[in-house]
């Protein structure tokens, strides 16, 4: 109902700038965003082109010669084009976007280049395919082609890691989206509270003048005390500012009353706050605590990540499908070689095999 309502592209678009101008200003969404990719990409993906089961051993000698070329060719696309920094950006991207896109491009010699496309950049300037990507009519699943403008890209030549999204939604929606007040909420905390230690920990002294004033010249006073003036946005009304350096003695008079709203108030009391405010986010990408937390004081390490903890089985699912993304790409570099006869027809039948780390700390 929700995608009925509003224009599927206009309604991602929103949902994308709201997000990445989160990620791109909080370090608590850029450090989850990351965690999740350390885990799921670690520092690369292991590439394999392997013999199938069954084959005879006359055959076996040849479809060895075979796969070592297969595992050449694509050794030598991984270095020309660094692919293993790549695909993580693309999983921080997908996180971050809820999509991301790769174009592939095979060259006269078998060569495969691939190259990012934004998610803005899929779309229909034509408007007959409201989510920028050629589907049958009666089966959005089934993807033929993506629209880059007036462009239709055959299916084949994208990559397309989508997220967060069902199945007959085209499109993914970023993953921080539904805790994104979480994060801002968490960083408002972190800025208040450390503004609050400042400030109690820069005023040594208030002193106070036992002498009449008047209005007038109190108002004098406040004004000469001020160190800058300026107007507030909201009520229009001229603020006073005033520059506490550390070991700050304040000067009033005795007509002021004083109040200190923070002068029972313990830091202590805050960091739970903060943990509640952080967990939501935690649960969302399906990290422990401590990840995004960084409290680690009641941490048990030796069953945090084990095989059967919570947070293995959500980080395994999602390395399940970017893996079954990337073999993708570890097909077309060998096909784009056949093509041209680079490779021999036996890498044909070779099989596509694509593994990421380990996500658990021990052995099953």
């Amino acid at each position: 109902q929700f995608w009925k309502k509003n224009k599927p592209t206009a309604s991602l678009k929103t949902m994308r700038d709201v997000t990445r101008q989160i990620v791109w200003t909080s370090g608590i969404a850029q450090g989850a965003i990351e965690a999740v990719t350390d885990y799921v990409i670690g520092t690369g993906l292991t590439y394999d082109y392997q013999i199938p089961e069954g084959i005879d051993e006359g055959m076996r000698e040849l479809l060895e010669e075979a796969r070592e070329l297969a595992n050449e060719r694509w050794k030598d696309f991984s270095e020309r084009e660094h692919w293993p920094e790549l695909e993580g950006q693309l999983m921080e991207l997908a996180d971050r976007d809820g999509e991301s896109f790769c174009r592939m491009f095979a060259g006269e010699n078998g060569d495969v280049a691939v190259r990012y496309v934004a998610p803005e950049d899929v779309k229909d300037d034509e408007a007959k395919w409201p989510w920028g990507i050629v589907s049958p009519p009666d089966d959005t699943q089934l993807v033929l082609a993506y629209c880059l403008g007036k462009e239709k890209v055959p299916a084949q030549d994208m990559l397309h890691l989508r997220l967060n999204s069902d199945p007959d939604v085209p499109r993914g929606v970023p993953s921080l989206w539904p805790v994104r007040t979480a994060v801002v909420r968490s960083e408002k905390i972190l800025r208040n509270v450390s503004k609050l230690a400042e400030i109690q920990a820069a005023i040594a002294i208030v002193r106070k003048n036992n002498y009449p004033i008047t209005q007038e010249n109190g108002t004098a006073w406040l004004d000469a005390q001020a160190d800058k003036t300026k107007t507030n946005p909201w009520t229009g009304k001229s603020m006073r500012q005033k520059y506490f350096p550390a070991g700050s003695i304040i000067d009033t008079n005795a007509t002021t009353s004083l109040e200190f709203p923070t002068a029972g108030v313990s830091l202590a009391n805050f960091p739970p706050a903060l943990l509640m405010s952080l967990r939501p986010i935690a649960v969302r990408l399906g990290l422990p605590d401590f990840v995004v937390t960084g409290d680690v004081s009641t941490t048990n390490f030796a069953s945090v990540f084990v095989s059967i903890a919570p947070s293995t089985k959500r980080l395994q699912r999602k390395q399940s499908k970017v893996l079954s993304v990337m073999k993708q790409i570890h097909q077309r570099v060998r096909n784009a070689a056949l093509a041209v006869g680079a490779l021999p027809d036996l890498a044909a039948i070779l099989i596509s095999s694509v593994t990421g780390p380990e996500v658990s700390n021990r052995d099953e």
